[in-house]
């Protein structure tokens, strides 16, 4: 996942890559974890739920069996979507200005930060 789309050697420092792959990776383990945990292969609502999102036009020629792993990657990759990737194209001083925006551990007291 992520790998070679951009035209960018995979040997080449790309920080939004580089983040990115690490991160889907962490998301899709959570996923793998949460599929596993709930999977019933008689669940009809399921099984309908995955025949409507391959109906989709452009998710057609994508269109694959339901599998723990294949509905693990595809929650994944939504996830992935509505996060980092809608973040980092959203708006490009957030990423470009994130240690202004990314919460840290400061030394004090919480009820006088100051």
């Amino acid at each position: 996942y992520l790998q070679g789309g951009s035209g960018v050697h995979a040997s080449t420092p790309l920080p939004y890559r580089d983040t990115a792959t690490k991160l889907f990776a962490v998301i899709l383990k959570f996923t793998e974890h949460v599929v596993q945990y709930h999977w019933d292969p008689t669940d009809a609502s399921l099984a309908a739920w995955w025949e409507a999102v391959w109906s989709w036009e452009k998710m057609a020629p994508r269109r694959c069996t339901l599998t723990q792993s294949n509905l693990a990657h595809l929650l994944a990759t939504l996830c992935f979507s509505a996060t980092y990737r809608h973040d980092h194209s959203h708006d490009e001083w957030s990423w470009r200005h994130h240690s202004i925006i990314v919460p840290a551990l400061r030394q004090g007291s919480k009820c006088d930060p100051g």
